[in-house]
């Protein structure tokens, strides 16, 4: 993860501009290392660069604060996402511990 983390902090570094595939799966592969500040902190960055997440790019974010027992982060994300008309799978969602 750190060099993944080095890499994309060279991207920004030479004026690149990360995609939404780029983002999402460094914010997944954030919640799955249990580093979740660092995976809400792209999930903002990416909106303000006007991107917008998918919907796995939530679940995941979802999972992980459930997991650290944050639901009021958990309904946070949850609320931001419906409120762009997105909504949860009913599909079980599986991410690594």
């Amino acid at each position: 993860m750190e060099e993944a983390n080095n890499i994309f902090k060279l991207m920004l570094e030479k004026g690149l501009v990360p995609n939404v595939q780029i983002y999402s799966k460094m914010i997944i592969s954030n919640c799955e290392r249990g580093c979740i500040k660092g995976a809400l902190k792209l999930h903002y960055e990416m909106q303000d660069k006007g991107l917008l997440p998918a919907l796995e790019t939530y679940h995941s974010l979802i999972y992980r604060l459930c997991k650290e027992r944050d639901t009021n982060g958990a309904l946070t994300i949850y609320n931001e996402m419906e409120a762009k008309s997105m909504f949860p799978s009913l599909h079980p969602h599986t991410t690594p511990s």
